[in-house]
């Protein structure tokens, strides 16, 4: 499911023009963005080959809780913004304990 996900992201990347064109590539029987399964494969072989598998379970841990800290940091930065007009509004206090141990946990 992360492959099919990735993959997905990073043909949406190329649409933009933020990543090479080749990503945008879709194979035409089922419209699955091949190169960037490809690609995204490659790079899981590739890791896997060269460290362990605990190594990377660490490091994906901590790479999807940098992740959920800046979508943290988002909540903070949006409820402040004057021309976004949000249907409901977090508590402050939720983003703030969620920041608090988004950072214990990484650097834990």
């Amino acid at each position: 499911a992360v492959t099919i996900c990735n993959s997905r992201l990073l043909q949406r990347a190329a649409q933009d023009g933020q990543v090479p064109e080749v990503f945008k590539f879709t194979y035409l029987r089922t419209g699955t963005p091949l190169f960037a399964i490809t690609l995204h494969v490659g790079l899981c072989c590739a890791f896997a080959c060269v460290t362990s598998l605990k190594v990377l379970t660490t490091m994906a841990v901590i790479v999807s809780w940098v992740f959920y800290l800046l979508c943290f940091i988002a909540i903070f930065i949006l409820r402040y913004r004057d021309e976004i007009n949000p249907k409901f509004k977090v508590p402050i206090v939720i983003p703030g304990i969620l920041i608090l141990f988004s950072v214990l946990l990484i650097i834990a």
